[in-house]
């Protein structure tokens, strides 16, 4: 006699990331969850992972966008840096193609999420931490990192958040302390992905 439940499932859809460009709220945990009580072990699961992207980027359009950077524009107050108390690390639905930025690394990659053998409930694959060593290629200031998503349809099929073709947009993580770089150096970034939610800052 079979042990196992009559009503497991054999495929899981997986919706990622929103058009915003973040990923879905809760998503690693939620897939998780569906493994551990509604798929059948040889389920598959489409995308079946996702690699995560960057680019480090100087963009003062991007920075003015998303906190005060001038008492100019509050009439005159002096009441930037109470506001900017309340500003979020997350930039979403920015489109880098038409974004005014200086790219000041090439895209490099993030992280990879592996949805049929790495994510558990009872893992620390939930929540990931790394550190990154990314090489500059021009001078400027690095104001943000954009993110940007590919997903891995099958061992063939991959799509692209970045591409224009598709409805995504892409998302940003705004550093808290913009810093200058030079051509042939390098910036070392810590990446947090916790809850579904991703982190990056400079490590001093």
């Amino acid at each position: 006699m079979d042990d196992e439940p009559s009503d497991l499932v054999d495929l899981l859809i997986v919706d990622v990331v929103e058009r915003s460009g973040a990923m879905r709220q809760q998503l690693i945990q939620d897939i998780a969850l569906a493994r551990s009580r509604y798929l059948h072990p040889s389920a598959s699961i489409i995308p079946y992972g996702v690699g995560i992207h960057g680019i480090c980027i100087e963009s003062d359009t991007l920075l003015e966008e998303s906190q005060v950077l001038s008492d100019d524009n509050t009439l005159g107050l002096h009441i930037a840096p109470f506001i900017n108390m309340y500003k979020t690390s997350t930039h979403l639905d920015i489109d880098l193609s038409t974004l005014p930025h200086q790219s000041l690394t090439q895209p490099f990659h993030v992280l990879d999420l592996d949805f049929t053998h790495d994510i558990d409930l009872d893992s620390h694959s939930l929540d990931t931490k790394t550190c990154l060593t990314v090489p500059v290629t021009t001078d400027g200031t690095i104001h943000a990192v954009v993110l940007w998503y590919t997903l891995c349809m099958d061992d063939e099929i991959t799509v692209s958040t970045l591409d224009d073709a598709t409805h995504w947009n892409q998302s940003a993580i705004i550093l808290d302390n913009t810093i200058k770089v030079s051509n042939g150096g390098s910036v070392d970034l810590k990446v947090s992905l916790q809850n579904s939610c991703i982190d990056i800052s400079v490590i001093s």
